[in-house]
């Protein structure tokens, strides 16, 4: 061996090669939304500004009764975890002023966080065998009917990208 060669213990357990690897991407929870919002007017994935001006959401849908869903994607914990220091955290708990969605998901790959990790806030979505799996129902920010320009805002981000 060579002095740059560096060597480490092996494991005293084995490595579980039993467990099949799926790598979930983000295009793979987009797409399991849209399909989960087939019915609804409008889901726009990648939305900027559509509340406050300083959030950014990865989907929104809004449903025929004016209710807008908003979810996070996170494919890695380390994702997750700096998600925590998000000025929207502040405004979705009620600690800051600004508009919220009615309802706030995480959709994640399987096995990234726990339900423990979430925010009392929050629900979450996890895509097992490539299906979204509800884990926690969110609860309601607020039962406001979102507005015509909010509405209308979405609709048309929603346009742009078609």
């Amino acid at each position: 061996m060579s002095e740059n060669t560096i060597t480490a213990p092996l494991p005293e357990q084995p490595l579980k090669t039993d467990v099949p690897l799926m790598v979930v991407g983000c295009r793979d929870l987009l797409g399991a939304l849209r399909e989960m919002h087939a019915g609804d007017p409008i889901f726009v994935e990648r939305k900027r500004d559509f509340l406050n001006l300083y959030t950014e959401s990865d989907a929104v849908a809004a449903t025929m009764a004016g209710q807008v869903i908003e979810y996070e994607i996170k494919v890695s914990r380390a994702d997750y975890m700096r998600d925590r220091f998000k000025l929207r955290n502040k405004i979705y708990a009620g600690e800051k002023p600004g508009d919220r969605p009615n309802r706030f998901y995480y959709a994640t790959a399987a096995n990234i966080i726990t339900e423990a990790d979430l925010p009392a806030w929050a629900g979450w979505f996890e895509l097992l065998d490539g299906k979204l799996t509800l884990r926690r129902k969110a609860p309601r920010l607020h039962k406001a009917c979102h507005g015509v320009t909010v509405l209308m805002r979405l609709a048309l981000a929603m346009r742009k990208r078609t």
